[in-house]
Order: C-alpha cells, then sequence, then structure tokens
C-alpha cells in the first residue's frame, strides 16, 4: 500500500510540477495578404490578389444591348467571356477620362463568378499585415 501511494504521490507532484509552470509564449503567425493595387482616375483601389485570374488589355469588347449602363459589354479572353463592368457607372463616380484601347480589365473571380472590370491602370502588388 505504501508504494502505491508513493506512486501517486509521485505522479501527482508531477502533473502539478506541469500545472504550475508557465505557458509558452507562442509567438504570433503574421499573415500576409497581397493586394492588387489599381488607379480609375486619380484614385487608387486594390482587391485581394487571389481573387485575380489575371490583367488583360481592353481590347475587342462588344456591347451588349439593354444591358445596365455599367455594363461595358463582353471580352474573349482566349476562347472564355467575360462580362466587363465599369466601376464608375455601377458606383455613379463622376466619369473623368472614357473608356479607351489604354485601359485594362482585371479579371476577377470567386467560387460562384468571373468577371472583369474596367480600370486605368496597374499600380502594382502590396503585401500587408
Amino acid at each position: 500500500m505504501t508504494k502505491t501511494m508513493n506512486d501517486r504521490e509521485t505522479i501527482l507532484k508531477e502533473r502539478a510540477k506541469i500545472l504550475a509552470r508557465e505557458p509558452e509564449i507562442r509567438q504570433r503567425e503574421i499573415h500576409y495578404v497581397s493586394i492588387v493595387e489599381f488607379l480609375i482616375d486619380q484614385d487608387r483601389y486594390g482587391i485581394p490578389a487571389d481573387c485575380v485570374c489575371e490583367v488583360y488589355l481592353l481590347k475587342g469588347i462588344t456591347t451588349i444591348p439593354g444591358v445596365p449602363e455599367y455594363v461595358v459589354g463582353i471580352i474573349n479572353v482566349r476562347g472564355q467571356i467575360f462580362s466587363v463592368i465599369d466601376i464608375k457607372a455601377l458606383f455613379n463616380i463622376p466619369k473623368g477620362k472614357g473608356i479607351s484601347h489604354l485601359n485594362e480589365v482585371i479579371i476577377i473571380h470567386n467560387e460562384t463568378m468571373e468577371f472583369g472590370i474596367v480600370v486605368d491602370s496597374i499600380a502594382g502588388i502590396r503585401h500587408c499585415k
């Protein structure tokens, strides 16, 4: 019986030591998000890079009658058709310079849809915490 008591006391002391220790301070993992920055007029905007398929020079756009004003039309990118949206018209932002062949289209995707947005230019990629 004494041996069992000693074993039990030893186990309890070990458990007490473990529980009494200061918790280890875990280093926080820093997560970065990559943002594709783009310009519309003089304003800078961004979209998470994991939502961007590619950037495509605006050319060969086909207009579609009867669509809302913010739908510029559709484009064919290597056999895939994308609707192209004008953010200025969508959010009632006053139009500065119009849309031309100098504009770019950012092809955006998520689980349910893919479409393009017209931008004046790409400013770069930024990595943010």
